[in-house]
């Protein structure tokens, strides 16, 4: 969504958070995003996935990728259309991958991989990059601030 930079709305963005603000919201997007590219890119999220994988095969299913059995649903739906037996076929075998998903993302310790993971990316991030995230708190403080003083201190 854009706003036009003379709106009311953008004339009190700015006079609350600062002109910094879109930039810094922009950056800590792009931070937050290469940290989940590199936390699902990781060895130990690869590892859990593969896991995951052979023990999705021991109870039928044939998926490689944690996003197979979404997409294996979404393909079933479209074919299924408007036809109710096939809806609810859908829905059951859903239920069914979903249960299995969840007893081998245990089993595979995927969660616990991914937290893992998602440290070590956070951990080797350069001081450039984290920066960011100093410099979006500092922002937000100051537009809370900001927000105190302009309702007299009831905020």
């Amino acid at each position: 969504m854009s706003i036009p930079d003379d709106s009311c709305v953008a004339v009190a963005r700015r006079a609350l958070y600062g002109a910094s603000w879109d930039r810094n919201q922009y950056a800590l997007q792009s931070v937050r995003n290469s940290i989940v590219t590199a936390t699902l890119d990781h060895a130990l999220v690869r590892a859990a996935e593969r896991k995951w994988a052979r023990c999705m095969r021991e109870g039928g299913f044939r998926y490689q990728d944690l996003a197979d059995p979404f997409k294996a649903v979404e393909k079933r739906l479209d074919a299924a259309g408007s036809d109710r037996a096939a809806l609810r076929a859908t829905g059951e075998e859903e239920l069914r991958v979903a249960v299995r998903d969840a007893t081998c993302q245990t089993e595979a310790g995927l969660a616990e991989q991914v937290a893992r993971a998602q440290r070590q990316v956070e951990q080797e991030l350069p001081a450039a990059r984290t920066s960011v995230l100093d410099d979006f708190r500092a922002a937000r403080q100051a537009a809370l601030e900001r927000a105190e003083t302009a309702s007299g201190g009831s905020a």
